[in-house]
């Protein structure tokens, strides 16, 4: 489940909240609002991925941030967000030129992968 919410936002009054529940595999994506804009998708002109993520409980979050390109080519980024605390994350793009096309990205997303708990964390 993903809302709007003006909780722990770093940039701008608003943030997304996402609830993950628990199971082997548990996603979100935003492959929908890629897919529907070139501009979007676009990502050559840029030199890094950059974002917040905030987790409000006391127990560190472990989980994957995850890039597509239109071939299916991926980056995989694990990410420990540590509890109560806010993560910043740049990743430059330049690690993807070698195994991605920049120019296509169809999937930006966040997984869990065998959580037992739900969770939710806050974008930004």
């Amino acid at each position: 489940m993903v809302a709007r919410s003006t909780e722990h936002a770093t940039h701008g009054r608003h943030a997304v909240q996402i609830a993950f529940q628990p199971g082997e595999y548990a996603g979100f994506s935003m492959d929908r609002y890629l897919a529907a804009s070139r501009t979007l998708s676009d990502w050559s002109g840029y030199h890094a991925l950059e974002f917040d993520l905030y987790n409000p409980r006391a127990s560190q979050e472990r989980l994957f941030l995850n890039v597509q390109d239109r071939e299916g080519r991926a980056h995989r980024e694990p990410l420990l967000v540590d509890g109560r605390a806010a993560l910043h994350v740049s990743l430059p793009l330049a690690e993807l030129n070698e195994q991605m096309d920049r120019s296509r990205i169809v999937e930006v997303g966040f997984s869990r992968v065998d959580a037992e708990s739900p969770a939710i964390l806050y974008l930004d």
